[in-house]
């Protein structure tokens, strides 16, 4: 988690779509993780959504939202003046989201998101990756485990 004095980032979600319902909550589809494969010749990047969850500490803050091509050019700049009407409740969070228009895809390299403060300083950065081809399946095996803690096992005997 990334630190400002205004506002903690939580998470940052790479989609193919998002929406929201009437009760606020955001639906993503198509998350992707870290890296997005287009295929073997894409021309272009298809629209992206990315969505931002920030912690606010204060009750008027600013905030920006970048995303950055691999040469370091601004693709989208999203910036964001807050306030909010009440007092401000731990663990409050806000969530902005962002659709990243089609681009000319150049190819494979590391696009960047970055979360800037009120004074313009990058105080969180988190790498994307776009390749051409398709991503290879991950092969690997896991065994797991879960068990309910004993104060809730007895509500499922």
């Amino acid at each position: 988690m990334a630190n400002s004095k205004t506002f903690n980032v939580i998470s940052t979600t790479f989609c193919e779509y998002l929406s929201a319902d009437v009760s606020g909550k955001n639906h993503h589809m198509g998350i992707i993780p870290l890296e997005a494969h287009l295929g073997p010749h894409p021309s272009y990047v298809p629209p992206l959504f990315l969505s931002v969850t920030i912690e606010p500490l204060v009750q008027n803050l600013v905030f920006v939202i970048e995303f950055v091509d691999p040469k370091g050019r601004l693709i989208v700049r999203a910036k964001f003046d807050c306030e909010t009407q009440d007092q401000l409740r731990h663990h409050q969070v806000m969530t902005s989201n962002v659709q990243i228009p089609p681009i000319p895809f150049e190819g494979d390299g590391e696009y960047r998101v970055n979360i800037l403060d009120g004074r313009n300083e990058i105080i969180y950065t988190r790498p994307f990756f776009m390749r051409t081809g398709t991503a290879a399946p991950a092969i690997f095996t896991a065994k797991s485990e879960v068990n309910l803690g004993p104060a809730f096992a007895d509500l499922f005997a």
